[in-house]
């Protein structure tokens, strides 16, 4: 009980000192404060800024930006570029596998490995010609036949 005694009347003496010192005491009422003295603002004047000399959205090694030879702040656009090459297909023969006395091609595609013989279909993919040393006859899903051969290690 001791314990708790002292540490409550050593919180008690402090808040007694405090009052009759004033520190807790009700400050009374808020003094004004001074309002703000108005700024009269002057029109700032523009930037002097440099026409551009090329098109700030593009690199300088893009093809497509501007041509170097017009004067300054003139912007053209190049002709267009030729149409890219399709991509070649991310298809690709990965080896061969026999199942059931018949082999089947091991193709490696976007959406994962398919394992197929002549004439089946997944995905899109048909397997339409297989020889182990020749490769493989492949209709892609846009109707594209391509072959692929397997590439030694």
């Amino acid at each position: 009980m001791r314990r708790l005694v002292v540490p409550a009347a050593a919180v008690l003496a402090v808040g007694l000192w405090m009052a009759r010192d004033g520190r807790l005491a009700d400050p009374g009422p808020a003094r004004p404060t001074p309002a703000p003295a108005t700024l009269v603002s002057q029109p700032v004047p523009a930037p002097s800024v440099p026409p551009l000399r090329r098109d700030p959205f593009r690199f300088a090694s893009d093809e497509s930006g501007v041509s170097p030879d017009l004067p300054a702040g003139e912007w053209a656009p190049r002709a267009p570029a030729a149409p890219a090459p399709t991509p070649a297909p991310s298809i690709r023969l990965s080896g061969f596998v026999r199942r059931g006395g018949q082999i089947r091609a091991v193709l490696s595609v976007p959406g994962g490995p398919l394992i197929l013989g002549a004439g089946e279909e997944a995905e899109g993919y048909r397997v339409l010609e297989i020889d182990e040393e020749a490769g493989v006859r492949v209709r892609l899903p846009d109707g594209q036949e391509i072959k692929l051969e397997l590439l030694s290690p």
